[in-house]
């Protein structure tokens, strides 16, 4: 069976290949928004130090349940409720807005200023504020909505235990629909603010409605007139920018106008792009995903990292460096077609390090190659597939769907 090429919203972020062979399947996820459930594991620790009531150096842990809403936006909400900070929230994650999601909170308070909203739980009180490394992975429930006659799910199941899935990053790292904060990180590394502005403002989506589309192609010459337009189609960020352009001309001081998260997003993105590229390539040349070769660089056996010379338990899992600006240059073909690509992108790594605004400034890091979904599980209905999966820590449950499905219109069929 021939495989189906990728669509246009797939290869514009890097994700170029299926390791499936699979044909596509006419069907849509979050169809509604109890199609998409997600719930944050976090280690066992943290949960059995947990204490009922408040002791000597404390910090509340909460369990949030949101819907359709993003996990920063939560955050500001329930900030303004508690009268508190948004720096005083720690969290873990950023879970898609377009699901329900449960996930733990830690406040660096003393203790709680008032009522929780009802939406929100006390699981208890421990020694110290949540770290990152204290999600362990994420565990799923999903419904797909399904077209066709018959699912084939069982030949879908039995490829992918069979395949290597990479571990790409999905679609929501680089904006979903309008898939442009790789675009942006791109300009930053370049130095090309104006051009990075521009991109942000000015690129259209293919989920956004007419009238936004027609403000995005007009905004950046409308004036006063387009800012105010833009404030009605509640265009925040973008506004912001416009503002500043128009006030200074200074396009390093209106991409400063936006949240810092939000411009450390836009480098993050472009090391994403980076990386679903050269794991592509490297699926392309039919060089495994799941094991290393000679020279990649692997977690080994306990947790370490290092470079893999051929001995080992077979237990070991290869990882890609994320190219920042502490990226080594190693001998091997992972490296090499890294090295390519970013030559191709017309980059090196200490561009990272962006000395006109070095707050997002990106050091690099590793992310492992093979996707690993665990504990699958498949429901076969009329019209309609469940399944139950578990991920590790940063994986997407899109990019295993999207396997499965192999959508030609993403966005259109709920990605």
């Amino acid at each position: 069976m021939k495989t189906p090429k990728p669509p246009e919203e797939d290869l514009r972020i890097g994700m170029m290949v299926y390791s499936t062979s699979t044909h596509r399947l006419r069907a849509r996820i979050r169809e509604r928004l109890s199609d998409f459930l997600v719930e944050e594991i976090i280690r066992n620790d943290v949960i059995s130090g947990c204490r009922k009531s408040p002791f000597p150096g404390s910090y509340p842990l909460l369990l949030v349940e949101k819907r359709n809403v993003g996990t920063v936006e939560l955050v500001g909400s329930l900030a303004r409720e508690l009268s508190l900070s948004p720096s005083k929230f720690v969290f873990l994650g950023l879970k898609d807005a377009r699901s329900v999601s449960r996930q733990y909170i830690s406040l660096k308070v003393k203790r709680l200023p008032r009522d929780l909203p009802r939406w929100v739980k006390l699981v208890g009180w421990i020694r110290r504020p949540l770290r990152r490394e204290d999600l362990i992975g994420n565990r799923f429930e999903i419904r797909i909505s399904v077209r066709d006659e018959g699912a084939f799910m069982s030949e879908v199941v039995s490829e992918l235990e069979e395949k290597d899935v990479p571990n790409f990053y999905g679609y929501q790292r680089f904006g979903s629909g309008r898939a442009v904060n790789h675009i942006v990180g791109r300009a930053l590394v370049r130095r090309n603010f104006h051009e990075a502005v521009r991109a942000f403002i000015s690129t259209t989506g293919s989920g956004e409605s007419e009238e936004v589309k027609k403000w995005r192609r007009g905004a950046l010459e409308g004036g006063r007139g387009a800012i105010e337009e833009g404030k009605e189609l509640g265009l925040l960020y973008e506004v912001l920018m416009l503002e500043e352009m128009e006030r200074s001309g200074d396009p390093l001081r209106a991409l400063r106008r936006v949240p810092l998260t939000l411009r450390r997003l836009f480098i993050n993105s472009y090391q994403a792009y980076l990386f679903n590229r050269s794991v592509s390539e490297r699926f392309s040349r039919e060089l495994p995903i799941s094991r290393p070769i000679k020279g990649d660089l692997a977690k080994m056996v306990g947790g370490n990292i290092g470079i893999w010379d051929g001995d080992g338990r077979g237990l070991e899992v290869p990882v890609s460096q994320l190219i920042g600006y502490s990226y080594r240059v190693l001998r091997s073909e992972q490296c090499e077609i890294e090295v390519r690509i970013m030559r191709e992108e017309g980059i090196n790594p200490k561009m990272f390090y962006v000395r006109e605004m070095p707050e997002v400034s990106a050091r690099g890091g590793i992310r492992e190659i093979p996707l690993s979904p665990r504990e699958l599980v498949v429901e076969e209905r009329p019209r309609e597939i469940f399944l139950w999966f578990y991920l590790k820590s940063g994986s997407y449950a899109t990019v295993l769907l999207r396997e499965i499905l192999k959508p030609e219109r993403p966005y259109d069929q709920g990605f």
